[in-house]
């Protein structure tokens, strides 16, 4: 790849810099694609399908706001705090030395506005800040219209240039904070199935990259949602808690610090309720409005803002407005006795009282369906869902506590059987996203984390399962391992007839596949398809011949498989009719050489085959040959002998 330059008006050390600054690049971007997770590059089914990016800038609508966000695939994230002169070529930067705090915005719009020639950013304002009050920072963000977390972690194909950016930038500087912004309506409607999972991959990504960075989250404000095809209208205020109330329960899972520009928004606008917040649009912030940001930035970051010229600030306030937003911005969000989220069972309470009791606090639930609280702030779980619990103090000040209801684990059953070698899943009736799994006894059936089940050897075990989310929510159940039962039962006719005094006998042969792990298989017999049976022999053997049986009558076998204890025998099989009739009005007519035999009977109803048995003296009868129903009931018995007697039967099946 060659890179030429116009050098006319350029010094040779200014040509080098910017050499070096290009060829830093071309590496962060080569790596970034090295890093991108494989999700991004594979086919998304029945959601956003992969796009082909070309070399030139593409132009995302916003459908947050109305914002057009040029991104280009050869270039990186737009710098809050590097200035790009194309007419010269040159490039300034801000002071890089060791104490600086340099910090990294990821988000939209929220974060950075960019319209015409309006342009607001977070990320300035707080550079202002620090610039009036002596401290050294470097504020930079990577942000796209409408964007979400998720697109910035790689788990949509349609926007991984957003993914390039993020580690494009996040290699450029050794960052001592990142902001993480999620898109405004998101933590409202969203928050376990979306916020959570990208907020974790990407502190799992920013961990590697930059260990040594602090996460924190930029908890928005909000505006009258009119809905859209996905989600229902919402009204400022709801919509605020909701949000509120997610990025705390979402910073409290995965240990992250929460910026709650939200809630100082909110109370800023009602304090100075003559001050415009929100921009024409009002749902963007206006320049006043991401002053508040940056105030509560910098009171995260560096403490209590100090009095500043108010004449020097470009938002362009009063300076009583200035302080005011100033000494606001320094009362944290609600504290209370429970956790930013409880896990209760249907009927269970817990107490959010407020902890600072100077303050006069309400409490209430946007969930009553789901859960309730009384002016105490004794919450009671009422039944299966999520709900949000605000705790509003008179400041404007609020708490939060998301309550997820679950109903007590239990399964339909207390004792469930199972073969032995089998892989089976057994789920209690309410599932817990959080389940931890054990057997009592492990040598005769293990069970996975997943709760998936391996049976090892025949016995019983207690099987239980806790919700880490409520430990007092537990159920179990007895499985007992027992031996599969046999399958493909089949009966057929033995060659020879059982010797008895009537003649009446035949003799069904049994067989079957054999079962891991039996000793010995037992029969049963009944006359009746359902009920009636009763053991008639055991064998070793995957076979089995009954010489009782009787011509004319119609039996039903099954076979169970048993081990050396009988406890952990197997269900029974399915059936097998075995029946026979012997055929009427059979005549012997013998040919003139003695020698061949032709034989004739009446038809039987139903018979699927004939068996011709024959008997030498008084010796058993032995099967000659079978004859199909289909054709005439005839058979040759052309393997006689001279001097000898035989008898016949035909048996039909």
């Amino acid at each position: 790849m060659m890179l030429q330059f116009r050098t006319a008006g350029m010094n040779g050390a200014c040509m080098e810099k910017i050499k070096k600054y290009l060829a830093v690049w071309l590496v962060i971007c080569i790596f970034g694609v090295l890093l991108a997770p494989a999700e991004i590059f594979a086919e998304e089914i029945g959601a956003e399908t992969m796009e082909s990016v070309s070399a030139s800038s593409i132009k995302y609508k916003s459908s947050e706001e109305d914002i057009d966000a040029v991104v280009s695939d050869n270039q990186p994230a737009v710098s809050e705090n590097t200035e790009l002169n194309m007419e010269n070529r040159s490039i300034s930067e801000n002071d890089t030395v060791s104490d600086t705090v340099r910090i990294l915005f990821v988000g939209n719009s929220f974060t950075r506005y960019h319209k015409m020639d309006v342009r607001y950013s977070v990320p300035k304002q707080l550079q202002e800040l620090a610039s009036l009050t002596g401290k050294k920072i470097m504020a930079d963000c990577v942000t796209n219209g409408a964007a979400k977390l998720s697109y910035y972690a790689g788990m949509s194909a349609k926007y991984k240039t957003y993914y390039q950016q993020l580690v494009t930038k996040l290699m450029e500087k050794e960052w001592d904070y990142v902001v993480l912004q999620e898109q405004s309506v998101v933590p409202a409607f969203s928050a376990d199935a979306e916020m959570g999972p990208a907020v974790a991959s990407l502190q799992k990504l920013i961990g590697k990259l930059r260990p040594q960075a602090k996460l924190l989250l930029y908890m928005t404000h909000a505006y009258e949602f009119a809905g859209d095809k996905n989600q229902t209208a919402i009204h400022t205020g709801e919509l605020q808690k909701r949000v509120g109330a997610a990025y705390l329960h979402i910073g409290s899972e995965y240990g992250i610090d929460v910026v709650p520009v939200g809630m100082q928004f909110q109370r800023a606008s009602v304090f100075y309720s003559d001050q415009q917040f929100l921009s024409k649009d009002g749902k963007h912030p206006s320049k006043l409005g991401y002053f508040v940001a940056a105030c509560c930035f910098y009171q995260k970051i560096f403490g209590n803002l100090p009095d500043l010229d108010a004449s020097k600030l470009t938002a362009r306030i009063s300076q009583n407005v200035q302080k005011g937003i100033a000494v606001l911005v320094r009362d944290p969000v609600l504290t209370t006795s429970c956790r930013p989220q409880e896990y209760l069972l249907v009927g269970e309470n817990v107490n959010m009282q407020v902890l600072d009791s100077t303050v006069s606090v309400k409490y209430s639930s946007m969930d009553k369906e789901v859960a309730t609280v009384n002016s105490k702030g004794q919450i009671t779980a009422v039944s299966k869902g999520t709900a949000v619990i605000v705790a509003q103090a008179a400041d404007g000040r609020q708490g939060f506590c998301t309550v997820y209801v679950t109903k007590p684990l239990s399964f339909g059953r207390k004792q469930y059987e199972a073969g032995l070698g089998d892989s089976i899943c057994i789920l209690p009736e309410y599932c817990s996203d959080a389940m931890e799994w054990r057997s009592s006894n492990a040598k005769v059936a293990e069970v996975g984390a997943d709760g998936m089940i391996h049976t090892k050897t025949l016995g019983k075990t207690t099987i239980r399962v806790t919700d880490l989310n409520n430990p007092d929510s537990s159920a179990s159940f007895v499985l007992c391992v027992t031996l599969h039962t046999p399958q493909n039962l089949q009966c057929t006719t033995g060659k020879k007839l059982p010797r008895t005094k009537k003649g009446n006998v035949i003799g069904y042969r049994l067989s079957w596949t054999r079962v891991n792990g039996a000793a010995r298989y037992q029969i049963y017999r009944s006359t009746r398809k359902n009920s009636g049976y009763e053991l008639i022999g055991k064998t070793k053997n995957t076979s089995y011949r009954d010489r009782t049986a009787k011509i004319g009558q119609t039996y039903y076998y099954k076979v169970a498989a048993a081990g050396r204890n009988v406890a952990y025998a197997s269900d029974m099989s399915e059936y097998v009719k075995c029946s026979s009739r012997q055929a009427k009005r059979l005549k012997v007519r013998i040919l003139r050489n003695k020698k061949t035999a032709v034989l004739s009977w009446k038809r039987v109803k139903n018979a699927k085959t004939y068996l011709v048995y024959r008997k030498q003296n008084k010796g058993a009868f032995k099967c000659i040959g079978t004859v199909s129903t289909s054709g005439k009931c005839r058979f040759k018995d052309q393997t006689r002998k001279k001097g000898k007697k035989y008898t016949y039967k035909v048996v039909a099946m």
